[in-house]
């Protein structure tokens, strides 16, 4: 016999059913997948309004501590801690969510 004869012929390719996603709507998600929210503001956790709370107290304090020369403060940088401050102050809308992106 020749080594021709007895070669195997190549298979044919078969293809994978479709599967019609119409035939039932899904009703729950499955896994990891969060379905977008409806609400325009998104919400932080407890303890992020926490932190921005306590940014805002310790701003504003800063601010009327140098306002009042609370301690002789201004001996120590001047009137910088009026911005001082106002920063910290300012830095605790992050915590409230004011910068997310809309959901």
């Amino acid at each position: 016999m020749s080594p021709k004869s007895r070669r195997r012929k190549p298979k044919k390719a078969v293809r994978p059913k479709r599967v019609s996603t119409r035939s039932e709507p899904v009703a729950e998600y499955a896994g990891r997948y969060t379905p977008p929210s409806l609400r325009k503001i998104r919400f932080r956790p407890t303890w992020h309004k926490l932190v921005g709370g306590v940014l805002i107290v310790a701003g504003v304090a800063l601010f009327i501590a140098c306002e009042a020369s609370f301690a002789n403060i201004h001996a120590f940088g001047g009137h910088i801690w009026y911005a001082v401050g106002l920063g910290v102050a300012a830095s605790s809308m992050w915590w409230f969510g004011a910068f997310d992106a809309p959901t």
